[in-house]
């Protein structure tokens, strides 16, 4: 999805837009470019739950919040994008928490899939909030997939 289209219908993110007050700078978008790119192809984000594994899901997870930290290595931790990244990080430690939790695996397989499918849905809702956040504010463009998760306003 283009970064256009994205900014005419992302409902109820607030971060700074291109202006006189915040340009961000090249490098600074290269990463987000970056990590945009390594999140489009994190199929626990947006892909069905029934076709995706718990182990598998922890796994890319994990993959992701080691990559959110990565990131957040290179910014000041001021900015309004970093609290938001750093939320989706402890969203990410939060899902392992739960779905790699000891008992997950002794509990029956209908109760691990509304553990797995409620904790999806908190994941995802944090990261689609913060994957537009990236994109408005880099001027970025998301494949239309992980741009599933960003909250839109209804028409």
């Amino acid at each position: 999805m283009e970064f256009k289209s994205i900014l005419g219908r992302v409902n109820g993110i607030s971060t700074p837009i291109f202006g006189v007050s915040w340009s961000p700078e090249n490098t600074e978008k290269d990463k987000a470019r970056r990590l945009i790119t390594f999140l489009e192809d994190r199929r626990v984000l947006f892909y069905e739950e029934e076709r995706e594994g718990a182990d598998f899901c922890r796994q890319s997870v994990e993959l992701i919040r080691e990559k959110i930290t990565d990131f957040l290595q290179d910014f000041e931790t001021d900015k309004d994008i970093v609290k938001a990244i750093r939320k989706f990080r402890s969203a990410c430690r939060a899902f392992c928490n739960e779905v790699g939790a000891i008992n997950f695996n002794n509990e029956p397989v209908p109760v691990q899939r509304s553990i797995l499918n409620a904790e999806l849905a908190k994941l995802r809702k944090i990261a689609g909030v913060t994957i537009g956040s990236l994109a408005i504010s880099y001027g970025l463009d998301v494949e239309d997939e992980l741009a599933s998760i960003i909250p839109f306003k209804v028409a």
